[in-house]
């Protein structure tokens, strides 16, 4: 980032090194300047020319005349830059230049260009600068910033090095040379930051800084010790904290994580104690049965914290519960999700996702009560008796599944999914009619939905009807997913029952790149089988029957092809 310092702080800084040229009562060679232009025009120029050194001897009184006349400009000069006026300024400073050629005038013109904006001309005063004190610190600080901010880094590197040669206590120039350094020789910038602290003591810049360092070098022990020592200081860094506790996750340092939330600390110093906690819980929450066992003491731990600590966000209470219910803590589960839907402001997705949940680890009893809840208090919703018929069409349980799905369409009618599961439905139970019913109806609110048109041609092909109107639909899911299995393995069957064998064959050996099946491989067997390829169709059958034991039917033909 480009460093200009305010006007205050220049003449402040500048003017006692220039004050103390003048103290002292001796005859001097003066250099006397050419005029360089009054006007912003003038600036301008291209072929500007600097103050060339007059010879001869100069007398104490000329010396005495000049030093209060290029005084006199200075002070002016500086008057205009501390209003900001820095057009006004540089007037005056070059004619001050005109009765003392000093490194510190130069440079100070260079400054004033520099906040103009003129980068060109603030070099060639900086050049001037330099030239009378190579040694010039100010001068040589921004002619460091012009050459970062040209990303010219080893010009930069060469001046701070010189900079902290001749001025090694100064800390600000140690650390631009170490921001420099992560570039080209990362393991020399953490030795001068850890020389910066050795000399200095320790602040959160330069710590941050090693952070990085070590971070990027996997210096995971230097790492976490130098994250500690920030959190040590007191910090209120949201990102350090998160940092912090997700590489203790990381090196599965679980208790350790948790010993550092339970911290008086950390509780009252991060500002983002939510996400924290919910990172740990939803790490334990991804963890398998076993691992989590072997954990429970230190999930136990984190689970009263939770419970003492008040969040106003439901999903930190609803991890728990999660928690909880896979621990066999079924009353505290209970009593985390009641916390968790207290503080949700959409009962609907609460209830929706706790009976997901109670799905997803086989409660279906659960998962079936939490749902109908749902129905009474959310009778608008169909998502509600439509999961509850998908739970009981898994079950096998075609009583309820069919009554549920069909009360999910009289409340949402203009649903497809819902056609379309309700078109399994039937088709699983072997009703072709009710099957295509549902089918079309939802081919008649998307028509280029892949999943419809995939199933509905597949009806077709099995039962050897509307072959025609079932290859369109085929053509239509394949073009939506064409990296499905079973969408080319409907293709290619559509176009076994039409006769089409040798194209058959093509695409049932595509299908067969993404995916592959028993009755994939049957139906290549049965492509061959009709192709007259024998061999092909024995190999065929063969897998299909590896695949599918129960496909007992299989050998008959297989033994058949072997005569």
């Amino acid at each position: 980032m480009k460093t200009i310092f305010p006007p205050h702080t220049i003449i402040f800084r500048l003017l006692p090194t220039y004050l103390s040229t003048y103290i002292i009562p001796c005859v001097f060679l003066c250099s006397l300047f050419t005029f360089i232009g009054s006007t912003s025009q003038s600036h301008a120029q291209p072929n500007r020319t600097f103050p060339i050194a007059r010879t001869g001897k100069v007398s104490v009184t000329d010396t005495a005349t000049m030093r209060i006349a290029a005084r006199k400009y200075f002070l002016k000069g500086m008057e205009y830059r501390l209003v900001r006026d820095y057009a006004s300024a540089i007037l005056e400073l070059q004619l001050a230049l005109r009765y003392d050629s000093s490194a510190t005038i130069a440079y100070t013109i260079a400054h004033s260009y520099a906040q103009l904006g003129k980068k060109e001309i603030a070099l060639e005063y900086l050049a001037v600068s330099v030239r009378r004190n190579p040694d010039y610190i100010p001068a040589l600080e921004l002619q460091a910033e012009f050459a970062i901010e040209d990303n010219r880094l080893l010009g930069a590197l060469e001046i701070y090095e010189h900079i902290v040669a001749l001025q090694p206590r100064n800390r600000q120039s140690r650390y631009m040379l170490g921001r420099i350094l992560e570039f080209n020789n990362e393991q020399k910038a953490i030795t001068i930051y850890n020389s910066l602290i050795e000399d200095f003591g320790s602040d959160e810049q330069l710590l941050e800084r090693l952070v990085y360092l070590y971070r990027s070098q996997n210096d995971t022990t230097s790492y976490v010790r130098t994250l500690e020592k920030i959190l040590d200081s007191g910090t209120d860094n949201d990102v350090i904290t998160r940092e912090y506790i997700q590489q203790l996750i990381r090196s599965r340092n679980y208790a350790k994580a948790v010993q550092f939330l339970s911290s008086t600390q950390a509780l009252g110093k991060t500002n983002s104690l939510p996400s924290l906690f919910s990172a740990v819980a939803d790490n334990f929450l991804s963890l398998d049965s076993s691992a989590l066992i072997h954990n429970k003491e230190t999930v136990s731990a984190l689970l009263i914290l939770i419970k003492k600590n008040h969040f106003l966000q439901w999903q930190l209470p609803y991890v728990a519960a999660m928690l909880s219910y896979r621990l066999g803590d079924k009353k505290q589960s209970e009593q985390f999700f009641y916390d968790a839907e207290l503080l949700t402001d959409s009962h609907a997705e609460f209830l929706l996702e706790q009976g997901r949940f109670y799905s997803q680890n086989n409660d279906d009893d659960n998962a079936v009560n939490t749902l109908k809840t749902g129905i009474t208090l959310f009778s608008e919703d169909y998502r509600f008796p439509f999961y509850i018929a998908v739970m009981y069409d898994n079950m096998h349980n075609n009583d309820s599944a069919q009554k549920y799905y069909y009360t999910a369409v009289s409340v949402e009618p203009n649903r497809s999914e819902i056609w379309a599961q309700l078109g399994i439905f039937h088709n699983r139970n072997h009703n072709n009619l009710a099957s295509d019913t549902c089918y079309r109806r939802g081919l008649l609110l998307s028509p280029e939905d892949a999943l419809l048109n995939n199933n509905l041609a597949y009806t077709f092909a099995e039962r050897k009807i509307f072959l025609d109107q079932a290859l369109i639909m085929a053509r239509k899911a394949v073009a939506k997913e064409p990296m499905n299995s079973s969408y080319l393995d409907t293709y290619g069957w559509v176009l076994f029952q039409m006769g089409n064998y040798d194209k058959s064959i093509t695409q049932l050996k595509q299908a067969l790149l993404y995916s592959n099946s028993a009755t994939l491989y049957e139906h290549i067997g049965s492509a061959y089988l009709e192709a007259g390829d024998y061999t092909e169709a024995k190999q065929a059958f063969s897998k299909a029957l590896e695949l599918d034991p129960k496909k007992i039917y299989l050998q008959q033909k297989i033994d058949e092809l072997k005569k």
